[in-house]
């Protein structure tokens, strides 16, 4: 059970990380540049510390090129939602982003549509339902029409990273598990550092080199993705993964939730309060 408390924690310095980052850092494409490359080197050294820096089959390692590129935009547009609407809801559309994968599994793995499944996907489908609509900011931080269709693409894109680590493992096994997040995260470092180079030198955009802040916001993002996915790792080994996976997902969405009311002082409504709870049933019903 501590595995997945400490999952969370994880979870939750990630989306701080990316939070605060929006509102420290001055907006611009090199500072954000630089934020996923120290983050994202960060999270390649952790993975190489566990063992993940070898030799990998041709399967993997071109998923891992597609993995790192794609989560360097994932995490763009993280950065680019957060700082437009509150942590709590905007956390929770990126969780629904399980819908991929479960979609890709039945159409292309194999697995079997259960009435579970499908229960869950409405509950997905009420709360984008419910997010479109920009009067649900009213009393609470105010919702546009950018955020949601920035967090929508922010959900796609990562539930494509889903679907990629599961068809890694598909094509693979469970044999190079470890080798795949450390390709995935250096390619993905290495992504960034090419976008600092191109806006911070071709195109000279100013880089916020001496903000301690964006250090320690890139330190919060990489160590908490690192630790996040290797905490739910580690709990599959004592816990079942019907069990592991909400509670990790609706803990995550619920403190995230409770770090938007209190941290930030984002109000909500009634119909934010339902939209989150409609979110995670469906998260719960998706994972079990």
């Amino acid at each position: 059970m501590h595995f997945m408390f400490l999952a969370i924690l994880s979870f939750l310095a990630q989306s701080l990380g990316n939070k605060e980052f929006g509102r420290r850092v001055p907006p611009s494409r090199s500072s954000t540049a630089l934020y996923n490359a120290l983050a994202l080197t960060l999270c390649a050294i952790i993975f190489a510390c566990m063992g993940g820096a070898q030799a990998a089959s041709p399967t993997t390692m071109l998923l891992a090129v597609g993995f790192g590129v794609l989560f360097v935009v994932t995490i763009t547009l993280f950065i680019k939602d957060f700082s437009m609407g509150p942590l709590g809801l905007t956390s929770l559309i990126h969780s629904l982003s399980m819908l991929l994968p479960v979609l890709a599994g039945v159409f292309f793995f194999g697995e079997s549509f259960t009435l579970k499944s499908g229960l869950g996907i409405l509950c997905i489908l009420a709360v984008l339902v419910l997010s479109a609509n920009p009067k649900a900011g009213r009393d609470a931080m105010p919702l546009t029409r950018a955020w949601f269709f920035t967090a929508l693409l922010a959900m796609i894109s990562n539930g494509t990273l889903s679907v990629l680590q599961k068809t890694q493992q598909f094509l693979v096994g469970n044999g190079e598990i470890d080798q795949f997040s450390f390709w995935a995260f250096l390619f993905a470092a290495i992504t960034a550092w090419l976008m600092v180079a191109y806006y911070g030198g071709i195109r000279r955009e100013r880089i916020a080199w001496r903000r301690p802040s964006l250090y320690v916001t890139a330190a919060s993002m990489g160590a908490g993705s690192a630790a996040g996915n290797y905490f739910v790792l580690s709990s599959l080994a004592y816990v079942p993964a019907i069990i592991a996976y909400p509670v990790v997902l609706g803990g995550m969405v619920l403190l995230n939730w409770a770090a938007s009311l209190i941290i930030y002082r984002e109000r909500t409504n009634l119909q934010g309060v339902i939209t989150m709870m409609i979110g995670l049933a469906g998260i719960v019903l998706l994972s079990i």
